[in-house]
């Protein structure tokens, strides 16, 4: 969680978590997935695995959307932030 929350480098992490994230963030930033990438995913998950992890990816950024245009902020005492 440390490499997510400070966008750290993924170096020392095992190679799926590595992948998870940087699929993560490489679909975030440019709204598609390199072929390189995209392979590497179909080989660690297969196919189904790489679409219900777009599919959840998707899912928490609409999620975020609504929840910002309704102005819902984290529970207090979470330690989280609104951004």
């Amino acid at each position: 969680m440390a490499v997510i929350k400070s966008q750290a480098d993924t170096a020392g992490l095992d190679a799926t978590e590595a992948l998870t994230i940087g699929l993560t963030r490489q679909l975030l930033a440019q709204h598609r997935i390199d072929d390189e990438t995209y392979r590497a995913a179909v080989d660690a998950w297969g196919e189904r695995g790489v679409i219900e992890l777009v599919a959840t990816i998707g899912y928490y950024v609409m999620s975020s959307c609504w929840m910002n245009a309704l102005e819902i902020l984290p529970p207090p005492g979470t330690g989280l932030q609104a951004q």
